[in-house]
């Protein structure tokens, strides 16, 4: 009998929601790029480390440089402008993380709705940064422009 009345109810919650109104891909922004250094031993993040050119990324690792404990993992968050309430339809964002000649990550991940200020940031981890430095770039599916930006992780004694 619950399960009948969960059934019922959700249908009636599907049914009744209005569908986003849609955005095609030549409208949506690709704004800049943040990334965001983990420390698993506090469950916490670093401020964007993009933002502070003077930010030092020197043995990570361990926890050195500006780290505020160490961190082997990077939140990368790409950015992105459209209008208030819509999704993009059929959109992704790719992010292409490179380091050496190593690709760390290459994936992309599909819009969901754009903000009441018209933002939204898309999320992406890199397991495995500290060291060498990590050349970012961001793509909209259907276009040509991207974002970039660098890390520049580093190692030594």
């Amino acid at each position: 009998m619950r399960f009948r009345a969960y059934v019922a109810l959700l249908f009636v919650t599907v049914a009744g929601a209005a569908p986003l109104p849609r955005q095609s891909a030549r409208s949506i922004e690709l704004v800049g790029i943040q990334a965001k250094l983990y420390y698993p031993a506090t469950a916490t993040f670093s401020r964007n480390i993009l933002a502070e050119p003077r930010f030092a990324l020197w043995n990570t690792i361990i926890g050195a440089g500006d780290a505020e404990s160490p961190s082997n993992a990077t939140l990368v968050l790409v950015d992105l402008r459209g209008a208030p309430g819509t999704y993009g339809e059929r959109t992704t964002v790719r992010l292409r993380a490179v380091a050496g000649s190593r690709v760390l990550v290459n994936r992309a991940a599909q819009l969901s709705e754009f903000g009441p200020d018209g933002r939204q940031a898309v999320g992406f981890w890199i397991y495995g940064t500290g060291c060498e430095a990590v050349d970012l770039t961001a793509t909209l599916s259907l276009r040509s422009d991207s974002v970039r930006a660098r890390i520049p992780f580093e190692c030594g004694e």
